[in-house]
């Protein structure tokens, strides 16, 4: 009996001492796993920001030829959750089968106002603040780019912290109320011009009412310009 003992534990010391157990590493899989998504990404490389939501610890594992290949979406579009699947292969054999899941934010940066604004006040940095952030930090349609505000004034009033986006600006009006103007009736066999006072704001392209001056007539007419609305013959009503 007592040479029986002796005789496995002998095997099993032997059979330890030739098989040869190395450590996966966290820092190999979570390279692997961010090197997926960074190339499977449809967003600028130097601003994504990757944080690990899985437990993952370094583990042994017996082989010398370890591979590591990681699953995904093919193409990544939005950010928040992303889900891997990661497989450990030890000389093309599947050694392990794990789930990791990261969170993809983006660096940005975004116009916060430092003041109240009034409702048609042009933006720069004189009434705004660049400061740097991540997008899930910020509302839809937020503005990063000052280039964006050239000629832009607001379209409501905005109190002092408010983070601008789309919503907030607008093209100024090209034609005031109570504005003169000129009043172009355009037709395939007829042209005329006379004077006119806008009733109301119009940016371009916009149809706004307009009073003919020689007429005493209201018309109806589409801005050209800072100070011409192209009027047609059969929008025009008495006052």
């Amino acid at each position: 009996m007592i040479k029986k003992i002796f005789f496995i534990i002998f095997i099993f010391m032997s059979t330890s001492l030739l098989a040869q157990s190395i450590t996966l590493h966290k820092k190999d899989i979570l390279k692997a796993s961010k090197d997926y998504i960074l190339k499977h990404a449809s967003f600028p490389k130097d601003k994504i920001i990757l944080k690990l939501k899985t437990p993952l610890s370094d583990f042994e594992i017996e082989g010398e030829d370890l591979k590591i290949k990681v699953e995904g979406e093919e193409v990544i579009t939005s950010l928040g959750r992303v889900p891997l699947k990661v497989e450990v292969f030890n000389k093309e054999k599947l050694f392990k089968i794990f789930y990791l899941t990261f969170y993809l934010d983006l660096k940005t940066k975004a116009f916060l106002t430092k003041r109240w604004i009034k409702r048609g006040e042009s933006l720069s940095l004189n009434n705004l603040s660049l400061i740097e952030t991540t997008a899930s930090e910020l509302p839809p349609n937020y503005i990063e780019d000052i280039s964006f505000l050239k000629g832009k004034v607001t379209k409501v009033a905005l109190p002092p912290g408010k983070i601008l986006t789309l919503s907030h600006i607008e093209s100024p009006p090209l034609i005031k109320k109570g504005q003169l103007i000129r009043l172009l009736f355009s037709t395939p066999y007829l042209k005329v011009e006379t004077k006119g006072l806008a009733l109301a704001d119009g940016r371009k392209g916009a149809i706004i009412r307009a009073k003919n001056l020689d007429s005493g007539k209201i018309v109806y007419g589409k801005v050209k310009d800072s100070d011409t609305l192209i009027v047609n013959f059969d929008r025009e009503e008495a006052q």
